[in-house]
Order: structure tokens, then sequence, then C-alpha cells
């Protein structure tokens, strides 16, 4: 299923890229960084969790209207509990989104999100933690 979807997106790409041959620059590529501040919803949470959101951006402008962009991003998650347990989460996410451009720079984006859980950790507070392997 996973291949297949990004066979699709790979084929607009390739295609989309020889209607904007003629154009100067219609291809942008760099580096994404932020932060993340989590937290749990409907649980005993004493506070947030901060953690880094590091990536790469490739994005194609069709024309003065239309783009895509793919990121691929690393970020971590998580959050602290009231009794000194906290939780890890660390997730390789791909958002591929379709650009709707309104004013030159300005745009409305939309599109699917696929993550990938690299990491989990859950400590209890007592020096114990528990992950992924340790379930199973």
């Amino acid at each position: 299923m996973k291949k297949k979807f990004l066979m699709a997106v790979l084929a607009v790409l390739v295609m989309g890229s020889g209607v904007t041959f003629a154009q100067e620059k219609s291809w942008y590529f760099g580096p994404k960084v932020g932060a993340n501040i989590t937290t749990i919803s409907n649980v005993d949470v004493q506070s947030w969790r901060g953690g880094v959101n590091v990536g790469m951006f490739a994005m194609h402008r069709y024309n003065d209207f239309l783009g895509f962009q793919a990121d691929v991003m690393f970020s971590m998650m998580g959050a602290d509990f009231q009794d000194g347990a906290n939780l890890r989460l660390n997730y390789i996410s791909v958002p591929m989104l379709a650009k709707l451009y309104l004013y030159k720079t300005l745009n409305l984006e939309l599109g699917p999100q696929i993550g990938f859980k690299v990491f989990d950790q859950f400590n209890l507070g007592d020096n114990t933690s528990i992950t992924d392997h340790d379930m199973y």
C-alpha cells in the first residue's frame, strides 16, 4: 500500500515537471527546524514536554497558483506525569501537501501525513523504563 502511494506521488511529480520545464526555477529544497510542545489530554499530566522537529523539504511549483511539497521530518514528543513518570515518543513523518497560492507566497496547504514511530519509552519514575520491545 505504501509503495503504491509513493509511486503515485512520484508519477505526479514526474508528469508535472514536464509542464514547467520552461520556467526559470520551479524546484525548491531546504531544511526545516522547529520546536514541539506536546502533552496528552484526558490524563493526569503535570506538564508539557518539549522536543525538536528537524527535517528537509522539496517543493515543486507548477505555475502561479499550484504547487506540491513533500517533507521528511523527525519529531520528538511526549508528556510528563504528576507521579514523576514520563513518556518519550520519536516519529519520522512524511507530509505530502498540495499548495494553492492565493497571493504571491500566501498559500493554502492540503494533504496527508504518514508517520512512523521510531522510538517510544515510558519511564515510571523509579529508574524503570518500558519500551516497545519489552511489551512484545
